[in-house]
């Protein structure tokens, strides 16, 4: 078991942006190394238990511009640690009769912007949509856990989030709720 105490730092890929790492310092200790060159996702640590986490990070566009090449990158990865999850970032999909809507939040003020149309304006996709929850979903069932933000401080604080968690041998989550049933006589 590792102290949460003395905490080993979050390792993040060299190729992230110096935005999220910046922000990742303000709250925890971290090392920029290219883990995508040694089969890992894109933020790599060591939980409090001693088994490894990682996350890979993609941008909600990205998945829907090639599916299969993120799916790709993800069965490439999940070996790299014992516990994989995917974090589908800054951006928010919307459905529609053409495909999907990807909105990005503007970086002036504090509103969604449209980034992208997914789909075709001849002919209705309405499957665009449904395939990209049903691709997250099966990600899910493949054991990789999916999280979403919608933006980039969004994502900082969801892989903070995350990190910390993993550092804390007791949680209380369900004690808050649960009480023992009681025993049959």
């Amino acid at each position: 078991m590792i102290d949460s105490q003395s905490a080993l730092p979050l390792i993040i890929d060299a190729h992230e942006p110096d935005s999220l790492v910046k922000l990742l310092s303000q709250s925890a200790e971290v090392e920029v190394q290219n883990l995508n060159i040694e089969g890992k996702a894109d933020y790599l640590w060591i939980c409090c238990d001693g088994h490894t986490a990682q996350i890979e990070r993609e941008r909600v566009g990205t998945i829907l511009s090639d599916i299969d090449s993120i799916e790709a990158e993800l069965s490439r990865h999940v070996e790299g640690a014992d516990e994989t999850i995917l974090l589908v970032g800054e951006g928010v999909v919307v459905p529609t009769q053409f495909g999907a809507d990807v909105f990005v939040q503007s970086e002036e003020k504090p509103y969604f912007r449209l980034y992208r149309r997914f789909g075709s304006s001849q002919k209705p996709q309405m499957g665009l949509y449904t395939r990209l929850m049903s691709w997250l979903w099966q990600i899910d069932k493949a054991g990789i856990s999916v999280y979403t933000t919608g933006n980039l401080l969004g994502t900082a604080q969801t892989i903070l989030a995350l990190y910390r968690a993993s550092q804390k041998l007791e949680h209380t989550t369900f004690k808050r709720y649960l009480r023992p049933s009681p025993v049959p006589f």
